[in-house]
């Protein structure tokens, strides 16, 4: 005959073997039946009232589950679609939409969403986590203080006062603090800006001072006495009339008109740096354009402390070094001398006179400027105390720039700053030059480029009528000089200068050769998105999922299966004893916040009444600590009364 032996279970409970050792069906022994060698035994089999009340248990655990399953599978759909939707607008244009609604708006939505179930978690699982804490025993005020922290941030304010930390109270106050950062965090993984998209297409023909020859000279000889400065002189005397007004230079654009800039990372350009030191009026030497001939610059005006008005000096004046003679425009002008008259092996003899490195041929470029108190001020100087002399020299340099065009405008930026080794005495030497340019080298071009420059602008600036000028030029520089930079006449001079180099690098038509340059086109505004960031936002949303559940799962383990929740019904039906119902007598009429701070003052615990003070066996309710017993023991000793050990 099959026997049955009983077994106890992880919760002390009865379970029966067979003697196959599997389980029976009964937690209460089953039937016996006798034998023709045993005696008739009584037989219990399970009450309809225990039957119903485990059928009853499973019903609500079933009930008690369905809605925060529903919240778990519902946060996750949402995150999960969360991602999606950043994923799908990286690189897209910010009118894209998805589902009918912009991206902004479908990110909103779902974080609003996603926030609205991340709360409901937490009030699930904070609401029956307090009647645990309750069937421990705590003041009363943890009741409305566990019912706030669900209720978000504005509830924490409410009972702020009577917080007391533990540790479901602290990451609860955490999470809800998070909940307000989701909105914000989510927008700004969501960034927009225009892109760029830029390659090497871009091939332009500026003057590449390295490669091409600009001097204007006779081709027949190339002596450098028939130097007359650039082929491109025109944008020499642009420069200098558009210095008044600041005038765009002449540019030669050809940035496609759908670009947003264009830009050619190394370009060559002469830049010639003016150099000035104070001299003297009595002793700096010009060159009088009268004889050609070399004279102090009092000598040069006649000048004398009378009431000669005539031969006062109208500044700004510009005027020839001395070092500069037999190199003036006047001789360039003058020179006629034909190749078969002229040896052009015979080299040039070094000067001699007036203190500067050079030939007779060819040098440094010096020249005297003559000023009111180093200013731009146009006026004749009636005091000889007010006079001011600026003995000037130009050095070349080589400056690797970069240049950038963008809406018919261009700004450079110096990448590299390269001198010039000005060979004055191969400059003067014939015989180098007379041979075709192709066969020039990168040296030559370089430096025959920037001494006809140099040539150019000052011939130009000297030569000029120069009371037009300073009417035309000057005055209106002087005028829209900004008072706070000053008006020194060595800035106005470096200002003419530098828009001289620039016209003649980018004014010309074409040049020779293509320089390389890369365009750069403006795409629409798109959305740019770190994978890393809204990766990492998105999981960090499912922490308070993982959090909630756990602290629900472990509060409905504590109390056997019963979720009592937020449930005001549940407080009416347990009532507090009568013991505790006179600690509050005369309070019915007040309001919560004095019933608050009574309820701080009032410990509590949550169960069922001891026998001595129950007046009906296994009733729960709210009393003192040494009138409650568990709910957890006093179900197991239930459970042993009813004969279900």
């Amino acid at each position: 005959m099959s026997t049955i032996n009983p077994s106890v279970d992880g919760q002390g409970r009865r379970e029966y073997l067979d003697q196959d050792g599997n389980n029976t069906p009964f937690l209460s022994p089953p039937p016996q039946y006798a034998s023709s060698t045993t005696s008739s035994t009584a037989f219990h089999f399970p009450s309809v009232r225990q039957q119903q009340r485990r059928q009853n248990n499973l019903q609500e655990i079933g009930h008690i589950a369905i809605l925060p399953i529903l919240n778990v599978l519902a946060t996750a759909a949402l995150v999960g679609a969360l991602i999606y939707v950043y994923m799908t607008a990286d690189g897209k244009e910010v009118d894209y939409r998805m589902a009918g609604m912009p991206i902004e708006a479908l990110i909103s939505l779902l974080q609003t969403l996603i926030k609205m179930l991340l709360a409901g978690g937490i009030g699930y699982a904070v609401s029956e986590f307090k009647w645990i804490q309750l069937e421990r025993g705590a003041k009363l005020s943890l009741l409305d203080v566990y019912d706030s922290v669900t209720r978000g941030f504005g509830g924490m304010i409410r009972v702020g006062a009577g917080i007391r930390p533990d540790l479901i109270i602290i990451p609860a106050i955490l999470l809800q603090l998070g909940l307000i950062a989701i909105g914000p965090s989510s927008q700004q993984i969501l960034t927009a800006y225009p892109s760029t998209y830029c390659d090497n297409s871009g091939q332009y023909r500026y003057t590449d001072i390295t490669n091409e020859n600009i001097a204007s000279w006779n081709r027949d000889d190339h002596d450098v006495r028939s130097l007359a400065g650039t082929n491109a002189n025109y944008l020499i005397q642009m420069a200098i009339d558009g210095t008044g007004y600041s005038w765009n230079l002449p540019v030669n654009n050809n940035c496609p008109s759908n670009a947003k800039n264009c830009t050619i990372p190394r370009m060559p350009m002469i830049h010639n740096e003016v150099e000035c030191k104070l001299g003297s009026f009595n002793e700096t030497m010009v060159v009088s354009e009268q004889d050609l001939s070399i004279k102090t610059l009092q000598q040069y005006y006649n000048y004398t402390d009378g009431n000669d008005f005539m031969t006062r000096p109208q500044a700004p004046q510009f005027l020839y070094g001395a070092t500069m003679q037999h190199r003036t425009a006047y001789d360039i002008g003058n020179f006629s001398q034909t190749t078969e008259e002229q040896d052009i092996s015979t080299s040039p003899t070094n000067v001699t006179s007036g203190g500067g490195p050079g030939t007779v041929y060819a040098g440094e470029h010096v020249f005297v400027v003559v000023s009111r108190l180093g200013t731009t001020e146009v006026q004749r100087i009636d005091q000889p105390e007010d006079i001011r002399v600026h003995e000037c020299k130009l050095t070349a340099t080589i400056n690797i720039t970069e240049i950038t065009l963008e809406e018919r405008s261009f700004r450079t930026r110096t990448v590299e700053t390269i001198p010039i080794d000005m060979n004055y005495p191969l400059l003067s030497d014939a015989s180098h030059w007379y041979r075709p340019e192709e066969q020039y080298s990168e040296q030559d071009r370089t430096m025959i480029n920037a001494y006809a420059i140099q040539v150019g602008a000052l011939n130009y600036l000297i030569t000029q009528n120069q009371d037009e000028f300073n009417t035309r030029t000057t005055r209106s520089w002087d005028s829209h000089r900004d008072e706070m930079l000053g008006n020194a006449i060595e800035d106005f001079i470096n200002d003419i200068i530098k828009r001289i180099s620039r016209g003649i690098t980018m004014g010309r038509p074409a040049g020779v050769s293509p320089i390389d340059a890369v365009v750069c086109f403006q795409l629409p505004t798109q959305y740019h998105l770190d994978p890393a960031s809204y990766y990492t936002f998105c999981l960090c949303l499912l922490i308070p999922v993982f959090w909630w559940v756990l602290t629900w799962i472990m509060a409905l383990y504590r109390a056997g299966g019963i979720s009592r929740g937020n449930s005001q019904v549940i407080l009416l039906v347990t009532g507090f004893t009568a013991a505790l119902r006179k600690e509050f007598k005369g309070l019915s009429h007040q309001g919560s916040n004095v019933i608050f701070e009574r309820a701080q003052k009032t410990d509590v615990k949550f169960g069922e009444l001891t026998t001595e003070h129950a007046r009906k066996k296994g009733h729960v309710s709210f009393g003192r600590p040494d009138q409650i017993s568990p709910l957890v023991q006093t179900s197991a000793t239930r459970r042993e009364e009813e004969g279900n050990p």
